[in-house]
């Protein structure tokens, strides 16, 4: 984690108004959708180990492993531009999506 964040500045960021404009074209020549910036997806990371915190049945996901459960926005050149973690793996993808910034 510490990894990406020193390469936040140059490598994630969500584009200005200009760049919005040019993947936003990108995505509406390709598909037809229009003023899309970015694609979301939750996914799902394993955990090596049973969390050591009382909630640690809540990391059970819907696959019965420990997980953290994560969203990530792309952009059409599959650059990620936004993530959001922290939450258990039994989270459901509109509670992630409704405590996002973004949101």
């Amino acid at each position: 984690m510490r990894a990406i964040l020193t390469l936040c500045p140059t490598y994630y960021n969500w584009p200005d108004k200009e760049e919005q404009k040019k993947l936003s074209k990108k995505v509406k020549n390709k598909t037809g959708f229009p003023n899309v910036v970015g694609i979301t997806d939750e996914t799902l990371f394993p955990l090596a180990f049973e969390p050591e915190t009382k909630d640690a049945p809540d990391y059970k996901g819907r696959k019965h492993t420990y997980t953290l459960t994560v969203m990530i926005i792309c952009d059409y050149d599959q650059k990620i531009r936004y993530y959001h973690s922290g939450y258990p793996g039994s989270a459901h993808d509109n509670r992630v999506y409704r405590n996002m910034d973004l949101y």
